[in-house]
């Protein structure tokens, strides 16, 4: 008899999904087939070991006399060959995975708060024991350690606050995380914090005396290192745009309100500031993306520097965006003869990265006076006979060769190869 096409749709169905057993022997029946097949495939790939003759008895309760204690001992030898099956198995040679430090430090974190026992020295050994797991590779976002830290500062009275704000090792540590965990906003709020106090603009300018635990100006220092902070970790993602408008408001911010002084300005983190800027301005040289208008202010707060005279500064308007210019530094190497020396001795003492970046601007300057008329071709021979009095193993040639041959000899000399933009390891 021909089979019509729902019989061969039925039929090809029960090849591909055989009818579910419709007895209790046929239940039995394919129980022990598919155990049969999974036991013999399990021995195949991890073969059994059989259980010692020390090994721990489970305890089996048997009652009744109609239960065999031979089949009750069959079944508990069964369950122990497949508890002790390979499988199984706890290898001792490869324990658990232990618990990251990023997830220590957090788990720390997390009971000390709901204890109410999170002090700065807690969270401090918290964020150094989770800063070397972020330096090591990606952390879990439930291990994050930034969030718990902005809680914790939330959270916190006004003195464990102003005791936070007031630890420059505790900043170190916070800033990077929070950078880290995409928190740049709660960093502003704590620099906003202490730009909201009230700051003695007199005693800024060292006009009065008052004790040290006491004195604003001391939380003037600690605004300078927050923002060091913040301008090294932009630097340390390449962000050269926001790094100069960080330090150009921060420039501003303090000249309008009296912060600025010569304590300042020669404070560590502020000079700091201002050589990572400068130098990763003039790493990138032509390539540095800022715009005129934000170039212009930063030429503009060259009077907060430190040293604003230095020849480092003078380099900077060599790579305006629109009117490239020489004149500064050519003016200091004709004027500053005695001062020369000193400039560098400042060159001398940076890294050697930072050195071949300065020397590299002060020959973009001699090839830019060089372009610009005959008269400032003795200028670019001036710049170039001083690099090669301060670093007379860089050529071998002598002051009588042509000008532009001297200065390709320069740079075959000093770039060898490319750098590696990367200016946090030169302040």
């Amino acid at each position: 008899m021909k089979l019509t096409p729902t019989l061969y749709v039925r039929s090809w169905i029960a090849k591909l999904h055989p009818p579910m057993p419709t007895t209790p022997q046929e239940n039995k029946q394919l129980l022990s087939l598919l155990s049969s097949s999974f036991q013999r495939r399990l021995d195949d790939a991890h073969p059994p070991v059989q259980p010692k003759e020390n090994m721990p008895q489970a305890s089996v309760c048997v009652s009744g006399p109609a239960v065999d204690n031979s089949s009750a001992r069959a079944t508990v030898d069964h369950l122990q060959s497949l508890l002790h099956h390979p499988l199984l198995a706890q290898n001792a040679a490869h324990p658990p995975k232990a618990q990251t430090e990023a997830a220590q430090a957090a788990t720390m974190m997390d009971q000390a708060m709901l204890r109410g026992q999170a002090d700065l020295d807690l969270v401090d050994r918290c964020m150094q024991v989770y800063l070397r797991t972020l330096q090591g590779g990606q952390v879990k976002d439930e291990f994050r350690l930034g969030r718990r830290i902005s809680a914790w500062f939330t959270s916190s009275n006004p003195a464990t606050k102003e005791r936070f704000l007031s630890s420059p090792g505790a900043l170190c540590n916070a800033v990077p995380i929070l950078y880290a965990d995409g928190l740049e906003g709660v960093v502003w709020e704590w620099l906003g914090v202490l730009y909201s106090r009230k700051v003695d603009v007199v005693d800024c300018q060292g006009e009065t005396e008052v004790p040290m635990a006491s004195k604003p100006s001391q939380w003037v220092l600690q605004e300078t290192h927050l923002t060091f902070l913040m301008i090294k970790e932009a630097l340390r993602r390449s962000r050269l745009n926001a790094a100069v408008q960080q330090l150009v408001q921060a420039c501003a911010y303090m000249s309008n309100t009296g912060r600025m002084s010569s304590l300042v300005r020669s404070s560590q983190p502020w000079q700091a500031s201002t050589r990572a800027v400068t130098l990763a301005l003039l790493r990138r040289r032509h390539r540095h993306g800022l715009s005129a208008v934000l170039f212009e202010q930063f030429l503009d707060h060259r009077s907060s520097w430190a040293d604003p005279d230095s020849l480092t500064s003078k380099l900077i308007p060599l790579y305006h965006p629109t009117r490239p210019s020489a004149q500064e530094l050519a003016m200091t190497v004709e004027q500053a003869n005695d001062s020369i020396p000193v400039h560098f001795d400042h060159i001398k003492v940076m890294s050697g990265s930072a050195q071949k970046v300065v020397l590299n601007a002060l020959l973009d300057g001699a090839q830019l006076l060089l372009l610009q008329d005959s008269s400032s071709v003795r200028q670019a021979q001036l710049i170039l006979d001083l690099v090669e009095k301060q670093f007379p193993n860089l050529s071998d040639f002598k002051q009588k060769e042509a000008t532009q041959k001297r200065i390709q000899s320069f740079r075959q000399t000093i770039l060898p190869q490319q750098f590696v933009d990367h200016p946090i390891g030169v302040i």
